[in-house]
């Protein structure tokens, strides 16, 4: 086998470690990022007026905390 398919085959593993790692690592994050998700759209289902206009503002808050510099308030 010439050195390059080597390197490639190299190369190709260590992508999939890679993203194995970061999905295991990022796991936890993102299952309560949904289960916050899912909470907010079902409040804004059940709800109307001003009441549905504070949800969604947590719910646009929420997708803004996913910026590393920006908190989540709820």
């Amino acid at each position: 086998m010439p050195p390059e398919e080597k390197d490639s085959i190299y190369l190709l593993i260590n992508c999939l470690i890679a993203l194995i790692a970061a999905v295991v690592i990022l796991r936890p994050f993102f299952n309560g990022f949904f289960g916050k998700l899912k909470y907010l759209n079902l409040e804004i289902k059940r709800t109307s007026g001003s009441e549905r206009r504070r949800w969604k503002k947590k719910r646009r808050r929420l997708f803004l905390s996913l910026i590393p510099f920006v908190k989540d308030n709820m």
